[in-house]
């Protein structure tokens, strides 16, 4: 049996000591057990601690640590007065035998290590959230030196004491009303909320609640919230009431064999402890009928054993497709939609969680930290505030504690993010200045003939990262027109892999795959009640994933007029709303759409009759801009940054690609270590041969490898050509 899986509370001394002996060899777990010590817990570690520092002693063992639990009021009163002062008796006599030498450092002798990682194991028979100090006496009580201390004593007395409704449901239940009363006030910034959920729960009729919201909201936090709020307020019709959290998830995962004692465990019991309000978590792990049908059963049964209501957690995709449809839930339950917290709220959360997350850790938060974490969570990653600013810092804490550093400071978190993304977050790296200032020569490397399309784009990224660009719409959104095989695609895939520093930030989407009315839905995802609902859109996935992303939309003009609509909403607003509701951020994306349209009037109008700038505007409103029009509807045209035309290419340019192809050629050679030559005589005859102005680079890539990358293919498999030798044509 696993460390981890819970048990009941062990009753006889061979249960503790099973805990206390067998699953503590390793004593490297005791610095990350502490994290799980009640605040009390700690208290009487460090008071045993002093107490030896005054008696010259520069070891805690286990006698100390029960000396110290003697002055809690939760142990000594459930022992007697005249077993009191006899405990405390045989201590001092144990104490006094201890060896005075003292060099000034204080330790925890082997046997208390031990004991105290104990105790950690008996809090999870428990269920407990934390090791309390009822946790701590259990386990002394099993430690061979203090044994006839403990003959006396009514250990099952001590282990009542306290989550007396999670010891008597079981493993799957935790008492959040005992639980919440050494957590710091967390009801405070969700009144709101916390007023709706007192005003349905005493009430009559359709008392139970359903809090609808997205994942990270702070959902499961209302709880405790719940708790703590009850407590503060005193409401006369829920006085005395308990919030017991309930893992749904896990208990009705299982089959009726492995969980229907616990389930029967439960329901017996619930009729013993007054009114309690159940607070169930992980119900959207459900996902069979027979699950969900046995969960029904389960709270109609609880309903005629006792005074209950209950509080499902859950998001809106997961009701809409589970908990509608069935009639228990739409006739007793109230729903109350659970907003995404503010700002100003998170950065609170954050410093209130600032405490646990330092000792987890054993780092510094500066303090200029928290507003800034929680601006960068929302402005850059997916989900939710507030879990996904708390995930952001825990995860900048981690990494600096696997450094020398100790202190946690906004830097750390902008390179975090900047490594979850894949963009430089923050101030400008002189490297990354190095690159805007030259983006058109390194674009101009890989893409030939565009040198105009170049620089619009080099100039629209600059805008961007210097903070120019208007923050509610994507980074950048183009129109590329021009002939197949002149390079809009290559300019697209380049662009993402020197922007993004990523070849998986490049997305694609030909759209002639969605030129029917039923398939442009596919985008965002299909209606509920349809095939395929519950996977989400093809175009919103992939954005939520990789919000930093180029997007390339191949062929635009072969989408359905329904695409267009959906456009319209990410081009003006920088964001899309997918068929579960679920609202994706395409502000930080970059946006391509390629077309083919006036493809002819860009042969027919060679670029050598438009020679200036003036004559290529001309050229572009009055011959091209007709012909688009005739595709688009105006409010799709003008909410792009820019329409840039893609000019045929000439020889010379062409041949120019082919020395590129040589180059990335050679670079794949390179594992081979072969190196292939050609002169430009030979080249400009496979440009010559291959040709053809309606097809651009694309015809000279398959002469490419028809002519040159086969030959040498076979060359290298039958042996014709060694490793280290040049091939020269």
């Amino acid at each position: 049996m696993s460390a981890d899986q819970p048990l009941p509370i062990p009753k006889t001394k061979e249960e503790r000591i099973t805990q206390t002996d067998q699953r503590t060899d390793n004593n490297s777990q005791l610095t990350d057990i502490f994290v799980y010590y009640s605040k009390e817990a700690l208290e009487i570690i460090k008071l045993a601690c002093n107490e030896a520092k005054k008696r010259k002693l520069s070891v805690v063992t286990p006698v100390s640590i029960l000396d110290s639990l003697m002055t809690k009021d939760e142990i000594s009163t459930n022992i007697g007065d005249n077993l009191l002062t006899k405990l405390q008796t045989e201590i001092e006599v144990q104490i006094s035998k201890e060896e005075k030498n003292f060099t000034g450092l204080v330790n925890l002798s082997p046997e208390t290590k031990k004991i105290l990682i104990g105790a950690y194991f008996i809090s999870k028979q428990d269920s407990a959230l934390q090791v309390l100090n009822k946790h701590l006496f259990l386990a002394l009580s099993v430690y061979p030196d203090l044994e006839p201390l403990f003959s006396d004593i009514d250990l099952n007395g001590i282990s009542q004491n306290n989550f007396s409704i999670s010891q008597s449901m079981g493993k799957y239940t935790t008492d959040l009303t005992e639980f919440s009363k050494d957590q710091t006030k967390v009801y405070l910034d969700r009144k709101n909320e916390l007023d709706s959920m007192v005003r349905i729960l005493i009430r009559e009729n359709k008392h139970h609640i359903i809090l609808l919201g997205e994942d990270g909201v702070g959902k499961s936090t209302l709880g405790i919230a719940l708790a703590q709020f009850l407590s503060a307020q005193k409401f006369s019709s829920l006085e005395n009431t308990r919030v017991v959290s309930l893992d749904a998830g896990s208990l009705f995962a299982l089959s009726l064999e492995t969980n229907g004692e616990s389930i029967s465990k439960i329901t017996e019991e619930v009729g013993t402890f007054g009114k309690i309000i159940f607070f169930f978590d992980n119900v959207d792990l459900l996902r069979t009928t027979l699950q969900m049908s046995q969960m029904v059963e389960f709270l109609r049964n609880l309903e005629k054993r006792g005074s209950v209501c209950f509080v499902v957690p859950t998001t809106p995709v997961f009701y809409k497709e589970f908990l509608a449809t069935n009639p228990y839930f739409t006739s007793s339950f109230d729903s109350i939609k659970v907003e995404e917290v503010s700002t100003t709220s998170t950065e609170n959360i954050l410093v209130t969680e600032s405490d646990r997350i330092e000792k987890l850790y054993k780092v510094t938060i500066d303090k200029d930290v928290f507003k800034d974490t929680v601006s960068l969570a929302k402005r850059y990653l997916p989900g939710s505030l507030p879990l996904k600013a708390i995930s952001l810092l825990e995860e900048t804490c981690a990494s600096v504690l696997l450094t020398d550093k100790k202190e946690v400071t906004l830097n750390d978190v902008r390179n975090i993010v900047a490594q979850k993304t894949g963009i430089p977050i923050g101030s400008l790296t002189e490297s990354e200045i190095e690159k805007l200032k030259d983006l058109e020569g390194i674009l101009g490397q890989y893409v030939i003939g565009q040198k105009e399309a170049v620089i619009k784009v080099s100039e629209a990224i600059r805008r961007a990262r210097v903070g120019l660009k208007d923050t509610k719409k994507p980074t950048g959104s183009f129109l590329f027109l021009g002939p197949t095989g002149v390079g809009k695609t290559e300019l697209a895939k380049t662009l993402a892999k020197t922007i993004f520093n990523d070849e998986k930030s490049f997305l694609r989407f030909d759209m002639s795959e969605y030129a029917e009315s039923h398939t442009a839905q596919r985008l965002i995802g299909s209606p509920p009640g349809y095939v395929g609902y519950e996977e989400g859109g093809q175009l919103t996935n992939a954005v939520i994933e990789r919000p930093y992303s180029l997007i390339l939309f191949d062929e635009i003009e072969k989408a359905h007029p329904r695409v267009f609509d959906l456009f319209l909403q990410v081009l003006d607003d920088g964001r899309l709303t997918d068929s579960q509701g679920r609202v994706v951020d395409f502000r930080n994306t970059l946006l391509i759409f390629t077309s083919n349209i006036a493809s002819q009037e860009i042969f027919d109008h060679s670029s050598e009759k438009r020679e200036t700038a003036q004559s290529k505007i001309d050229f572009l409103e009055n011959i091209i801009m007709p012909v688009v029009r005739q595709y688009f509807r105006p409010e799709f045209i003008n909410r792009f940054d820019d329409i840039i035309m893609f000019n045929p290419l000439s020889k010379s340019e062409l041949l120019d690609i082919a020395k590129l192809k040589i180059k990335q050629m050679n670079l794949k050679l390179v594992e081979n270590q072969i190196n292939f030559e050609i002169s430009d005589e030979k080249l400009q005859k496979i440009v010559d041969d291959s040709y053809n102005p309606a097809f651009g680079a694309r015809s000279l890539e398959r002469a490419i490898k028809e002519k040159i990358e086969n030959v040498i293919a076979k060359q290298i498999i039958y042996d014709e050509v060694k490793k280290g030798e040049t091939v020269k044509w």
